[in-house]
This record gives C-alpha cells, structure tokens and sequence, in this order.
C-alpha cells in the first residue's frame, strides 16, 4: 500500500505547477457511513468446576462479520510543502451504531456457547499527506494510531468492555463546493490489536468456569461529508 502512495504523488507530481490549495489552515467535517467488522481469535483457555473438582478446557473460536453504520467528527490542519503538496495532521472520533457480531465458540469436549463482539466507538489522531489537483480539489492519504471502546459479551458471564488500541489507514477526496465549504469522500482500514478477556460465569450446561480469549479485528469503512475551513484561503467553484 505504501508503494502505491508513493507511485502515485511521483506521477501526480510531474503535472504542472498550480496556485495555493485552498485547503490551507484550520478544518473541521462531519461524516457519516457504513462499514463492517471481522473479530478475528485463535481461541482460548479456560476451565470449569465439576463435582469439586477444576477441569481444564481450551476451545476455538469461529466468526462473522457485520456490518455497521457509523458517524464522524474530525478537527484538523493543513499546511502547504509545495504547491502542489500538503501535509494534514488531525484527530477524529467516531462512534458506531453497536451492531453485535457472533462468535461461536467450541471447547474439546463438544460444547458451543454463541458470544457477541462489537465496537462501540473509536478515536485516532493521523497524518494525512495530500496532493492538490487544483484550488479546489484534493486527494490525499491518512495514517494514524486508533484506540476503539470493544464490548465482548460471552455466555452466562457480565459484559466485558475494553480500550483496545490499533492502527488506521485510508484514502480519501475532497473538493470545496462554496466559499469556506467543501465536500469528502473516505474509505477506511481500521485494525484493532489482540486485547485479552477475562471471563467468569455459569456455562450453558450449569458449571462454573472462568476462561481467557484474545481478540482484534479488522474493518472497512466508507464515508462521505461536509467540511469547513476554519482558516484559509477562501475560493469558489467555477
């Protein structure tokens, strides 16, 4: 993905030289859109009391992916290092409708439980290297580290919520549509990094246990937006 970038500022760049971006300053968008979400484990520990006595167990763990609405808030900068290239740095928060997705789980001696996984909301603060094709348009690309709020709920134990960090990168376009305002458009990859769950409670088939699991994820998103330019040049649309 990296090389892609590079490749495309490098022919991007061979165009002629044009007037200042009108992306200059003080942003601040809105967006919203739609996304999915795949949990990703390999599996866990855990063990039960039978009869007195604490029985082992492990399991395996198998996943669907869901999909999910989603909206943003974004406040950011940008200045110029050529004309023709800009460089953006911003923090952005976005908060997802709270789709459950399901994992069913399956320990060595047959049993499945259906547990649940969801992100709640995340937040990231990001680069965003930008090429200017004109005054008033701009595409660009973003990478950032993320932190997301996850909520695991697993069979006969409370919901477990976490802080689980990661990583997010994308690309994106944007184009002023009046004065000050522009339009956006933005598809997302977002990861989340293993985060551990403890768990306790009463199995499906009436035993206590206590068990560990590790999950990430990973998820697209697509958005699209308004914005405003706080400080900036100020252009039209012809």
């Amino acid at each position: 993905m990296k090389l892609f970038f590079i490749g495309l500022f490098i022919v991007l760049g061979s165009t002629c030289a044009i007037s200042q971006s009108a992306f200059n300053g003080f942003f601040v968008q809105v967006s919203g859109g739609y996304g999915t979400t795949t949990p990703d484990s390999k599996g866990g520990s855990g063990a039960a009391v039978i009869g007195g006595k604490s029985i082992p167990f492990t399991f395996v763990t198998d996943h669907d992916t869901h999909n999910d609405f989603m909206g943003t808030a974004t406040l950011g900068y940008t200045f110029s290092i050529s004309k023709k290239f800009l460089l953006g740095v911003g923090a952005e928060f976005t908060k997802n409708s709270g789709s459950w997705t399901t994992i069913t789980t399956t320990n060595n001696y047959n049993v499945k439980t259906e547990d649940e996984y969801r992100i709640l909301h995340s937040y990231d603060f990001f680069l965003s290297p930008a090429y200017a094709i004109d005054e008033n348009k701009l595409v660009s690309a973003k990478f950032g580290y993320a932190r997301s709020l996850t909520d695991n709920e697993i069979t006969g134990t409370a919901s477990a919520d976490h802080q689980t960090g990661g990583y997010i990168a994308g690309v994106g376009y944007k184009q002023i549509i009046k004065g000050r305002c522009y339009g956006l458009a933005e598809v997302e990859y977002f990861r989340t990094a293993n985060q551990t769950y403890d768990n306790s409670g009463v199995s499906v088939n009436g035993y206590p246990f206590t068990s560990t699991l590790k999950i990430s994820s990973h998820s697209f998103r697509f958005q699209v937006g308004l914005g405003f330019l706080i400080k900036g040049k100020m252009l039209t649309t012809k």
